[in-house]
């Protein structure tokens, strides 16, 4: 769980996505060795194989700047890790949920829940906490497939969530292992 903690860190940390009118300007990305897929918005920066601290981040994409030295900017992020193969959704969601406190500075869950409707089954936990002096609240998409845990986390400020939301929640639908 090492590698998730920085990856959420790093996707509050990092700043960066924009309203994905209902994903009208869409790109679909899939990464050349993992082989996992996700659409998101086509105007938001993105970037295979991250490197951050001393891991790897699949993929990570960050919305165009609205303004010169902007503090934050709305952003998603890939990880994926490797779990046991008896592990389900349901476990790896819970074994997160666990550590997830002791990783993120003044994290609290705000609600969870099964994604419906979405091209892989999985699991979602909204929260808040607070980087580097920001309030940030985030979405993060849990999914297992084969022994990998894969999160999709989706991030922005406490005060602009309400706007990505739906973006989020449609980008963490298209997500497939």
């Amino acid at each position: 769980m090492r590698t998730l903690h920085a990856a959420w860190g790093l996707g509050l940390a990092l700043a960066f996505l924009a309203p994905l009118s209902a994903l009208a300007a869409t790109a679909t990305f899939t990464h050349k060795t993992e082989g996992f897929s996700l659409q998101h918005p086509g105007d938001w920066t993105a970037q295979e194989d991250v490197a951050f601290q001393s891991f790897n981040i699949p993929f990570l994409a960050v919305r165009p700047a609205k303004a010169e030295n902007e503090a934050f900017r709305e952003n998603l992020n890939v990880v994926i890790e490797k779990i046991s193969h008896k592990m389900t959704t349901e476990g790896y969601f819970k074994a997160n949920l666990k550590t997830m406190p002791g990783a993120l500075p003044e994290f609290k869950a705000l609600n969870s829940g099964d994604l419906k409707g979405g091209a892989t089954p999985g699991k979602y936990l909204v929260y808040r906490q607070n980087q580097g002096g920001l309030d940030l609240k985030a979405i993060v998409f849990f999914f297992v497939k084969k022994g990998q845990g894969y999160t999709l986390t989706c991030t922005s400020t406490l005060d602009q969530f309400d706007l990505y939301q739906k973006l989020f929640l449609q980008v963490g639908k298209t997500f497939k292992p």
